[in-house]
Parts: structure tokens; sequence; C-alpha cells
């Protein structure tokens, strides 16, 4: 939830079994209120359009479901447009993510035109958790992926063959990597360690909100 806000909604700290925290900022405060103010209006709004929806199986509430965007990419990040750079056949889109993070996204010129991207406009950037790479410390080095996110490892679940990395990228972003559980442990991907996120841009799903 925090990736889609400007604003963290919990503020978390650290400390496994001996300690940590988490707690509701303001912001997460608010949205539980609007929240709780949206739910009620549209209880009543569904309990009124319901019967001209008796024909559908689940009534309204299944209608309107139908129509909401679900995803099970891992990464999903609300983002402002920075700038379009159009080519012949694919466009280049810069984001903003906060203010020490940016992303690049190459779609088809024809789906920038059809999404009316330009700068200011504000996306949702998808990326699978299987696309994204991991190095350790924060200087990956020369590579050609031109999307690079430096955090701290803020969790790791290890399975028998694949582990799955989130890093903290401050601002209450994170972003998660699947990989190897060899290459987590040749990396040494402990809680706490730098690392550095890295997928290419093409890889970079845009959406719009």
């Amino acid at each position: 939830m925090n990736n889609l806000f400007a604003h963290p909604l919990v503020a978390a700290s650290p400390g496994g079994r001996a300690g940590g925290d988490a707690r509701v900022t303001r912001a997460g405060h608010a949205l539980i209120d609007c929240f709780s103010m949206l739910e009620t209006s549209l209880g009543k709004a569904l309990a009124v359009i319901d019967t001209g929806f008796a024909a559908s199986p689940g009534g309204a509430i299944n209608t309107l479901r139908s129509l909401m965007m679900q995803t099970s990419t891992r990464n999903t990040f609300r983002c402002t447009v920075t700038r379009v750079t159009q080519g012949a056949v694919n466009a280049e889109v810069e984001l903003m993510l906060t203010d020490g993070h940016r992303l690049t996204s190459v779609i088809t010129e024809r789906s920038a035109e059809e999404m009316g991207l330009q700068e200011g406009a504000q996306v949702f950037a998808l990326i699978k958790a299987t696309f994204v790479m991991l190095s350790a410390g924060d200087n990956p080095g020369r590579i050609s992926a031109c999307n690079r996110l430096t955090g701290a490892v803020s969790a790791r679940e290890d399975g028998p063959v694949n582990s799955e990395v989130t890093l903290d990228l401050g601002d209450g972003k994170t972003i998660t990597a699947m990989i190897t559980r060899k290459s987590a442990d040749d990396l040494g991907l402990a809680p706490g360690a730098t690392a550095t996120a890295l997928f290419k841009a093409s890889h970079v799903i845009l959406a719009m909100p």
C-alpha cells in the first residue's frame, strides 16, 4: 500500500522477534476515515441499484468487481510521468517514484498515445518480482539495465530453491525480487544489507489509474 501513495500509510521499525513495531501514520488514518465514508456511501448506492442487476449473478457487487483491475505483479508503484520521448516504434517514458528514485519504461508508441501519456500524468508502474535482479552493495558496475533502485534488505523468505528478497527504498517504498536461494546466499543478502535492484525498461509495464 505504501508504494501506491505519496506518503507512507504505515511506518515500521525493524526488530524481528526481539522487538520492532508498526504504526499507522496520519496519512493512514486519513485513508481509513475516507474508506469508512466511501464504504457507507457505496453500501447505500449498491442497495439502490442492485435491483437493476437482478439478472446478473451476484448482483451489482460482482458486476462492479469485474470492472476492477487485478494483477499478480508483485511490485506496483504509483509514479508521475516526467518525460515522454517518442520513437519510430517505441516510446521511452521517464517516471518519478520518489525524490530520490526514478524509473524508465519502454512501451509501444501506440500505447503511449492511447494512454495519453504526458508530463505530469499519474500512472502505475508494474514490475514482476522475477524480472528484478539484485546486486550486493550500491554500485553494480557497468550494466545495461537502466533501472537501478538501491535500498536495504528489509525481509528475506527462503524456499527450497528460491528466495524472496524485499528492499526498503525509503519513503515507505519497497521492491521485491525473486532469485535463487544460492544467489541470495552468495550475495550475502541478509536483513540490513545494502543491495541494488536492477531491471530492464522493457520489463516495466504501465497502467493508468
